[in-house]
């Protein structure tokens, strides 16, 4: 970890001279400390070597790290500090924290998962203490080193316990996806439980939406575009998750999208096209783009002018299209006009007989 200018203090660590770290690094004076208990901490003192602060404030990093089977190394990094009148080079703290093998009966090559809190304060640490809970397993299961589980206690004296599940290793392997979803939505209890369901098939719908906007990007170089309806309860969330993966344009129609600005977030890359039935509706929306989020509305779909459109092109071919579509799907040999399988017998089963 590079720091900033400044001294170093650490608690619960016995630091001794050791070997270079290599690697063309640029550091020296290498201490460490080879297999310290989790809960060891480094307090910055920050320099203010520029002068941004108030006069007299001082400002601090506390750096607490609950990661198992660790060594710690406190070294000096060199840098090079310039300026427009020249250039000073110096050296900096810099603390480092790695993990060479894996806890026994670890799987070979180990996984690494570093658990720390940074807690930056001016006066005195918002965080008072912190300890990693255990996380037991269900029975005759394993379970992957990488979840992690805090007990945080605040310097107000309130107490946060926080889970971080690793995304590819399920704290329990036999849920679903949809369970896996519903869990905090229960936990919360906000919702009542239907409520609870339509939230979960909306947030399933934004993982899907994304997961075939990347497959598709992934299939090809063109321009991708999605089709997402106002009226929708989750549409929102829908604009937002095809802004972020990137899409290149975005269709809405069934009803006015006139916030629909509003998703981009500075997002220079996504065009935007209304879906209206009127040019009435495309002025009221333009005028409203423009007015409230300075948005000018390149193109509209007008969906009745296709539909228009679309029937008055397939109309003089109506003929020729049913003859050919019977020639395709039709048995000349069957007669159309004659019941095939209703006969006389079929009136001693009632049930059969209503047609």
């Amino acid at each position: 970890m590079q720091s900033h200018f400044g001294t170093v203090q650490t608690e619960g660590l016995t630091l001794v001279p050791g070997g270079e770290y290599g690697h063309n690094t640029q550091m020296r004076s290498f201490r460490w400390d080879l297999g310290p208990a989790a809960g060891w901490s480094a307090e910055w003192q920050i320099e203010d070597r520029y002068g941004l602060l108030p006069k007299g404030r001082q400002v601090r990093v506390r750096y607490t790290d609950l990661t198992d089977s660790v060594d710690v190394g406190l070294a000096e990094g060199w840098v090079v500090a310039g300026s427009f009148n020249g250039v000073n080079e110096t050296w900096i703290p810099r603390l480092l924290v790695r993990r060479r093998k894996g806890d026994a009966g670890e799987a070979q090559p180990f996984r690494s998962t570093f658990v720390a809190i940074i807690d930056p304060y001016a006066e005195q640490p918002t965080v008072r203490a912190a300890r990693r809970l255990p996380i037991k397993p269900a029975a005759g299961k394993g379970l992957a080193a990488t979840h992690v589980a805090l007990s945080i206690t605040l310097a107000d004296g309130t107490r946060d316990v926080v889970i971080f599940q690793d995304p590819d290793a399920s704290l329990n392997p036999r849920m679903k996806v949809m369970d896996i979803i519903s869990e905090p939505l229960t936990t919360r209890g906000e919702l009542n439980r239907r409520e609870k369901l339509e939230r979960i098939k909306e947030l399933m719908n934004i993982v899907a939406l994304r997961e075939e906007i990347r497959e598709a990007r992934r299939k090809t170089k063109g321009i991708l575009g999605v089709n997402i309806m106002t009226a929708l309860t989750d549409f929102s969330d829908m604009v937002k998750a095809s802004v972020e993966e990137g899409i290149d344009i975005i269709f809405s129609g069934a009803g006015l999208p006139l916030n629909l600005p509003t998703f981009l977030n500075g997002s220079k890359k996504t065009k935007l096209v209304p879906i209206v039935s009127s040019g009435r509706a495309a002025r009221l929306i333009s005028k409203r783009w423009i007015e409230k989020y300075n948005y000018a509305m390149k193109l509209a779909l007008f969906h009745t002018i296709f539909n228009v459109i679309g029937v008055l092109a397939v109309a003089p071919f109506t003929s020729k299209l049913v003859i050919l579509l019977e020639s395709l799907f039709i048995d000349k040999r069957i007669d159309i006009s004659r019941a095939k399988y209703l006969d006389s017998t079929v009136i001693e089963v009632p049930e059969i007989a209503i047609v």
